[in-house]
């Protein structure tokens, strides 16, 4: 789950960003580290080298609404994302 949407996990492989964003601020966000990006592009590459960053703030939004008392799977988690968790399962292997 990535609210507003996924696109949130690539932002914060470059930016830790806490306050409520619609899904064309964040697009905006993220082209000023993506330019060109597209939705259905591969990234992993180029996102590679950043992925402990976006782990890293992806934990911080956890802790931000955690202690705001936020459910993390309501409207009000937004920005989050549980990306992470996938991530750091299948590192597992």
């Amino acid at each position: 789950m990535s609210n507003p949407s996924f696109e949130m996990w690539y932002l914060l492989h470059y930016d830790y960003y806490g306050h409520p964003l619609n899904n064309h601020d964040l697009m905006n966000r993220l082209k000023k580290y993506i330019p060109e990006y597209l939705k259905n592009g591969d990234y992993f590459e180029l996102l590679l080298s950043r992925r402990e960053t976006a782990i890293k703030n992806a934990k911080k939004l956890k802790i931000l609404h955690e202690s705001n008392e936020i459910n993390i799977f309501s409207i009000e988690s937004n920005p989050s994302t549980y990306i992470y968790k996938i991530v750091e399962n299948i590192l597992k292997f």
